[in-house]
């Protein structure tokens, strides 16, 4: 078989039009590499074996190989082989299961991937201040609204507030962008910093900016990039639960935020530069529990206690989600499938004893719901689906 038609092979068995017989084929060479590899504890440590299956399918394939063209942990669970075969040959996911968890290295910071004009997919809804509701979705490019000294614009995919004059603003009304399920939107702000929301999540925000600082309040998860403005700090409030958890300070720099109810906690992860989180028990700033994050750190704040820790971040696991991507490092079943639902607006429910087991391992956003479902099968886990519900089984 040719590497052209290998690739053909892989691409429809990815995008679920493969049949039975060419999944059968894709499985047979899959097979008989497997023999060829001899996988066995002679090839050493994962380091070495991953540099070895990559200098056989590069000979194979006839491709010139590449250091980060793909990740490979052995594992034991042989009902995963099934699906070793893409993810080795085509380097666009993999997954792999383990009952206990492995240390993973933290602190590395990688620029993003997207670019701005590819990562709206819409489902957004823009509530201005006197109540009026936009469908971003349905609006076309150009003016959506003039007001507090501002215009909102909607350019290519994008909603942009361009400010008027800063000595007239008054930052007294708010308005809100909020993406559903399965949704993301890049929001410009007046002062030109630019904020990125992930699928179910809110941005609350004045149209114009006045006075001693910028505050916005934000819910689900968000990519900052702030604009510069040593005068005028740039806060945010870190929703959860309907409660304010904590406040993060910035004069510029980038930074994600992850706040989804349900999550246990709400974590801030710096890329650059410097932010304060203070934390916030009932509803007050805990006195003298403020705390500055470096580049590649995180501070996670415990959404009961208001207890706040800082550590290492895997900045690649975080933000894979801008970069059109599920990460799971470790994860069990039921983060992953809150991260399923988010994203492909599904209901999920469990029948049964839910299983301890952990998975990690990158999968695109952009995969289609049952292939996702059909790599997690693989590992034995089983689902039903009906219409927009799913149920997990052991």
């Amino acid at each position: 078989m040719s590497k052209q038609e290998i690739l053909q092979l892989i691409d429809r068995y990815l995008d679920g039009t493969a049949n039975e017989e060419e999944i059968g084929v894709l499985m047979e060479y899959y097979n008989s590499f497997q023999q060829q590899g001899q996988w066995s504890e002679e090839l050493g440590d994962s380091r070495e074996l991953e540099d070895a299956m990559l200098k056989r399918l590069t000979e194979a394939l006839r491709v010139k190989p590449s250091a980060k063209s793909f990740r490979f942990f052995r594992t034991r669970f042989a009902a995963a082989a099934a699906a070793v075969i893409v993810l080795l040959i085509s380097a666009t996911l993999w997954l792999v299961t383990s009952n206990t968890t492995q240390k993973k290295p933290v602190a590395r910071v990688q620029p993003l991937q997207n670019a701005d004009s590819a990562f709206t997919s819409g489902k957004a809804i823009l509530t201005l201040a006197d109540g009026r509701k936009i469908l971003l979705d349905d609006a076309s490019n150009g003016i959506l609204a003039r007001q507090a000294n501002s215009t909102v614009h909607k350019q290519n995919g994008a909603l942009i507030y361009e400010a008027g004059n800063a000595a007239a603003a008054v930052a007294t009304t708010y308005n809100t962008i909020a993406t559903q399920r399965g949704g993301e939107y890049l929001v410009v702000l007046p002062d030109g910093t630019k904020v990125w929301l992930n699928a179910a999540s809110s941005l609350r925000f004045p149209p114009a900016f006045a006075g001693a600082e910028r505050q916005v309040e934000i819910t689900g998860e968000a990519y900052f990039e702030v604009a510069k403005n040593p005068a005028m700090p740039f806060k945010v409030a870190v929703i959860n639960n309907g409660k304010n958890r904590g406040v993060v300070e910035v004069l510029g720099t980038h930074f994600n935020i992850n706040s989804y109810d349900g999550e246990g906690a709400t974590q801030t992860t710096l890329l650059e530069g410097s932010v304060k989180i203070t934390p916030v028990i009932n509803a007050l700033p805990a006195a003298g529990s403020s705390q500055k994050l470096v580049a590649g750190q995180q501070a996670r704040i415990n959404s009961n206690s208001g207890v706040m820790k800082i550590v290492p971040a895997d900045v690649e696991e975080v933000m894979a989600w801008k970069n059109g991507l599920f990460y799971f490092n470790d994860a069990d079943i039921k983060t992953i499938m809150r991260q399923v639902a988010r994203w492909y607006d599904v209901e999920v429910a469990y029948d049964g004893h839910v299983t301890s087991r952990t998975f990690s391992g990158k999968i695109k956003r952009s995969a289609e719901i049952t292939n996702v479902l059909a790599i997690l099968e693989q590992s034995g886990i089983h689902f039903n689906m009906k219409g927009r519900r799913i149920v997990v089984k052991p």
